[in-house]
């Protein structure tokens, strides 16, 4: 499970824009790329097993508000490396230049902090 919080940097719009109107952030595809490149997309049946809130993504905000987000990804017990990938759906939006989606434009990943619980307790020849 990882969570995200999304905020709207109040220090970013106009000063002739409303403060009170919302925006709705872009859509985002997230998905777990591991040290071999492989990807995991977000878990429908851990994402219905969720206890507690998450707000979707998508939610519109309205400057200096903030959101947590968590996903869930069901990954194999020895992934490597594991790093969060967050792009645009939208492959159109490869052809514009300097988009994060564009050929040569390189990816943004998170780095993730060692798994805690149960599978970091395990022997160390085990698996991840």
């Amino acid at each position: 499970m990882v969570t995200l919080q999304t905020w709207f940097d109040p220090a970013t719009i106009a000063a002739w824009r409303p403060r009170d109107a919302p925006l709705t952030p872009n859509p985002r595809r997230a998905v777990m790329v591991d040290a071999a490149g492989h990807t995991f997309s977000i878990s429908p049946a851990g994402r219905r097993a969720l206890e507690g809130p998450s707000t979707p993504l998508d939610t519109p905000l309205i400057p200096g508000q903030s959101y947590r987000t968590r996903l869930v990804f069901d990954l194999p017990r020895d992934v490597r490396a594991p790093r969060l990938l967050l792009t645009d759906p939208d492959p159109v939006l490869a052809l514009l230049i300097g988009h994060e989606n564009a050929p040569i434009h390189r990816k943004a990943v998170f780095a993730l902090p060692p798994i805690a619980g149960p599978r970091a307790a395990e022997p160390s020849g085990g698996s991840r």
